[in-house]
């Protein structure tokens, strides 16, 4: 079943039809609300309360098509909240890494060595709530810029400003840390 039918069967009421798009979501969101909240636990209940609101208002969506940027500004807005609801820093509490933590890597972090990861994900959470949001959309959920546009509710050319200033902030923050390290 492709993800339109699963939207469109859900928009009737056949909620069996969540079943496949929690297959095809449920690890990329908990890995966006990973790197929100900071927190596995937090993150796990996050993307549970993400399908639930999806359930619950699966209605509002008028294009089964903008299913992927309407689910990921949910799954951002249920982080966020988690972890204010938690009293949890939202920007720079991080941690070593541990196993559970190695479970959230996306696909480009488990290239690197764990060390580089830890840095990266160091200097991710030191991002503004903006640039984080951003790096986390693009290169954690590998949405497309008019996906994120659609998510964010912003046009597509402040997408592409808002990443290359946090690419550049990224870029500093790396720099600087490895500047630190050879010193």
């Amino acid at each position: 079943m492709s993800e339109e039918q699963a939207v469109l069967r859900l928009q009737r009421g056949d909620q069996s039809a969540l079943t496949p798009l929690y297959n095809q979501y449920a690890e990329s969101a908990l890995r966006t609300a990973f790197l929100i909240t900071r927190s596995r636990a937090a993150a796990e209940d996050a993307v549970q309360d993400a399908f639930v609101q999806v359930i619950r208002n699966i209605g509002a969506l008028r294009s089964p098509a903008a299913f992927r940027p309407w689910f990921y500004r949910i799954v951002i807005n249920t982080a966020k909240r988690s972890a204010r609801n938690s009293g949890r820093s939202i920007s720079l509490e991080v941690g070593p890494l541990n196993q559970a933590d190695l479970t959230a890597l996306s696909p480009e972090e488990a290239a690197l060595s764990l060390e580089q990861i830890q840095a990266v994900r160091v200097a991710i959470a030191q991002l503004n709530d903006m640039h984080r949001e951003i790096i986390t959309l693009k290169y954690y959920t590998q949405l497309s810029e008019e996906e994120i546009a659609g998510a964010l509710s912003i046009p597509p050319g402040t997408v592409k400003s808002r990443l290359f200033r946090a690419r550049e902030a990224l870029q500093q923050l790396l720099a600087t840390r490895e500047g630190v390290i050879h010193s």
